[in-house]
Parts: C-alpha cells; sequence; structure tokens
C-alpha cells in the first residue's frame, strides 16, 4: 500500500506592469512552474507565496491583489512522471511588481524569466499547472491589459 503524503503548496502568478510578462521559474533544472513551495509551520498561504517568489525570483517589491484559486495534483519525480506518494494542494495569488531584474536565491531553482500568457500555457511543465492558468485565463488578462496601481 502506497503511502501518500498531502501537502500544502502556495505561490503566485506575478505580473510585471512594466513589461505586461509573467514570472515563470525553472524547478530543480528539469522543470517550468509557477513560484511555489511548501508551506512552513506558523506561516499564512500568503506568507508563503511571497516567500517563494522572493526564494525563486529574487523579486522583493510585490502587491498582493487577490486569491486566484486552488487546485490538486501530485507531485513530479526527476523525470517528469506523476510521483503518487506526494499529493498537493496548490494556493495560487495574483501579484504585480513593477521590478525588472530576476535574480533566484534558491540554489535549486536556478533560473527564472518573464513570458507572455501565451508562453506561460505552453512552458508549464505539469498538465495540471497548465489547466488552472487556462481555466484562469480571463481574470490573468484582465490584469495584464489594466493599469493596477500599486
Amino acid at each position: 500500500m502506497l503511502l501518500v503524503k498531502k501537502i500544502n503548496v502556495s505561490g503566485g502568478i506575478v505580473i510585471n506592469l512594466n513589461l505586461k510578462k509573467l514570472l515563470v521559474v525553472n524547478q530543480a533544472g528539469t522543470s517550468w512552474s509557477l513560484a511555489k513551495g511548501h508551506v512552513d509551520k506558523d506561516e499564512t498561504l500568503e506568507e508563503t507565496a511571497i516567500r517563494e517568489i522572493y526564494e525563486e525570483s529574487g523579486i522583493t517589491k510585490l502587491r498582493l491583489h487577490e486569491k486566484l484559486g486552488e487546485y490538486q495534483r501530485y507531485a513530479l519525480d526527476i523525470y517528469g512522471n506523476e510521483d503518487q506518494s506526494e499529493f498537493k494542494t496548490i494556493h495560487i495569488y495574483i501579484f504585480s511588481t513593477r521590478q525588472n531584474e530576476i535574480s533566484p536565491e534558491d540554489s535549486l531553482n536556478p533560473s527564472a524569466k518573464w513570458i507572455t500568457l501565451e508562453q506561460l500555457e505552453n512552458i508549464l511543465t505539469h498538465k495540471s499547472d497548465r489547466y488552472f492558468i487556462q481555466s484562469k485565463r480571463e481574470t490573468i488578462l484582465s490584469f495584464l491589459t489594466e493599469d493596477h496601481k500599486e
């Protein structure tokens, strides 16, 4: 019998208001994802999202807009297959920034970049991540096309 570890993960879609692009991060050099990670003890979901975005991109100037939603999926193994020993509930928030420079702090997540929404929908490694983004496309587009005040 396989023991399944259930975990909460929190992160965000970061919209660069200057470039009108979104943040994507490289995880462990093997997959592309939204900036997100495990919720630490005594940490709120929002605090986790902010910390993970900083660790995986170096972005410090963030504005939290709203919770975009949540979804569930299995983790990925090093080969890109579902690891059915770890089941994640992923909480995603929308953030904006005018900070263009990206400099990841986490050595396990060695690179990050700004890309278009269309590129994001195609580059995300896990199909559940792509489905979630596609299901929230209109909301994300509204943030990309409106001038949100900092």
